[in-house]
């Protein structure tokens, strides 16, 4: 399939170059969002464009598909969950250049140098995470089914109490 991307990139000069990248990330690298998996981490693919558009800007246009394993907050048990986002960076170095950018790009710090690239893939997979993870409704394991059942027959009508007194006073 595709090859493992390097750990690190310098966005400026692959922009310049007008490159272009497609490989694999493995997730276990990414320490933001390995706290978050119910199983074992596999790999993203991804997909990088790197290019200096009509305004000067060094942009980075890119994909990231990836399967992870949370917790159904429902069950409690792993759901898989299906990430694929795109995104649309602009390299920056200062928080001047940050604020000029227009609509649609989003800033790509690189300051302090080349950029890892687990941690941009990470940033992505991170935002592409639903907040609440769950299964489909008729996806979750019986141990719920039993509940909602026992849920659904004790929704009595908390009045019932006071309809029940009503009717006592009126009988006497």
């Amino acid at each position: 399939m595709h090859a493992v991307l390097p750990e690190r990139i310098d966005p400026a000069r692959l922009a310049d170059k007008g490159a272009r990248l497609q490989g694999r990330v493995a997730l276990e690298s990414m320490e933001r969002l390995v706290p978050l998996l119910a199983g074992e981490p596999g790999e993203a693919e991804v997909e990088m464009a790197f290019a200096v558009d009509e305004r000067g800007l060094r942009t980075v246009h890119g994909r990231v598909r990836a399967e992870v394993l949370l917790t159904c907050q429902r069950c409690l048990q792993p759901v898989a969950t299906q990430v694929d986002g795109e995104f649309h960076l602009a390299v920056v170095a200062s928080p001047t250049e940050e604020r000029r950018l227009p609509e649609g790009l989003e800033p790509l710090d690189c300051g302090e140098g080349p950029v890892p690239v687990a941690q941009l893939v990470e940033d992505e997979i991170l935002l592409g995470l639903p907040l609440v993870p769950s299964h489909p409704d008729s996806g979750c394991s019986r141990e719920t089914a039993r509940w909602k059942d026992q849920a659904d027959a004790a929704t009595d009508n908390p009045f019932s109490v006071l309809k029940d007194w009503q009717d006592k006073r009126r009988q006497e």
